[in-house]
């Protein structure tokens, strides 16, 4: 199991800066903690106010779902519950994802996981392709109070009968370790969750790295010419002004200007081109250099 797990490799997703329509994912990773937003050096004036004009009338730090001492799985709105990222008349609360590339026994594969948590206190998701269905709490029966001091998930689908999450850094609120079936064998993996804000706006973030030089690469993802596998990363940027990465990065598309690259993503020539990524309506932009 711990060989397997060795090679399980979580992808380095690529993220970017400009804004464009309302939309809605404390986006697939949008943090919650009050802190100040100068942690988000990204944030311009220009998606502030976007940001601020985006109208949301429901606040997820505000739902309290208390655990019970018995849970019906044979529920029949929690067997129609679908796998989808909007139900009518209802919220989400909190989403889970990750995605990861494995390589094993010569097979080299991508995979994604997703929970979605709603305000009604169910929660449908998919581990690879496996789907879960049941219910979450955020109070347990020993919270004093009715305070909330957990986050946990149940369910009566094998391998996922109760999914503890406990704090996480960066970007995300959670992190929970659930089973993953691959190859048939399940290996432990990471997810990581967050309170959901919609998106308002997407980002490019080049990581300090926008000027290249002439025969070096700019990869593309092996799979497609349009998504690009560099040190570039899309970012989404949520209702708080937080922002993540977006999950499944093969959701985003990119513009890339003719005489830029060869066939193989090999920089051919000097200049300034504009790169534009697209996810869902969202549009951003930015300026790759290249010198000799």
């Amino acid at each position: 199991m711990n060989h397997i797990k060795h090679m399980l490799l979580s992808l380095i997703l690529a993220l970017s800066i400009c804004a464009c329509t309302n939309n809605a994912s404390e986006s697939s990773g949008v943090n919650s903690k009050e802190e100040p937003i100068d942690r988000y050096p990204l944030i311009t004036d220009e998606i502030k106010e976007i940001a601020d004009s985006y109208k949301y009338d429901f606040d997820p730090t505000s739902l309290l779902i208390k655990e019970k001492e018995n849970y019906d799985f044979n529920n029949k709105e929690l067997s129609d519950i679908p796998f989808v990222d909007v139900r009518e008349n209802h919220h989400l609360v909190y989403v889970f994802d990750n995605q990861y590339a494995i390589g094993y026994s010569g097979i080299y594969d991508r995979l994604y996981s997703k929970i979605y948590l709603w305000d009604d206190g169910l929660y449908c998701g998919k581990i690879n392709a496996t789907t879960i269905k049941g219910y979450w709490y955020n109070c347990s029966l020993n919270a004093i109070e009715e305070q909330k001091d957990c986050l946990n998930m149940v369910s009566n689908v094998s391998h996922y009968e109760k999914i503890e999450c406990s704090p996480a850094d960066d970007y995300y609120d959670y992190k929970a370790y659930v089973d993953m079936l691959y190859q048939n064998r399940y290996m432990e993996i990471e997810m990581y969750g967050y309170l959901y804000y919609p998106e308002v706006a997407i980002i490019i973030d080049d990581n300090g790295r926008d000027t290249y030089r002439v025969g070096t690469y700019f990869y593309a993802d092996e799979t497609t010419d349009v998504n690009i596998k560099t040190t570039w990363t899309v970012l989404k940027v949520a209702k708080n002004l937080t922002y993540t990465y977006i999950i499944p990065d093969n959701e985003i598309s990119w513009d890339i200007p003719e005489g830029l690259v060869n066939d193989k993503y090999k920089l051919e020539k000097t200049g300034e081109y504009v790169l534009v990524a697209h996810w869902k309506n969202f549009v951003a932009s930015k300026t790759l250099k290249v010198i000799m």
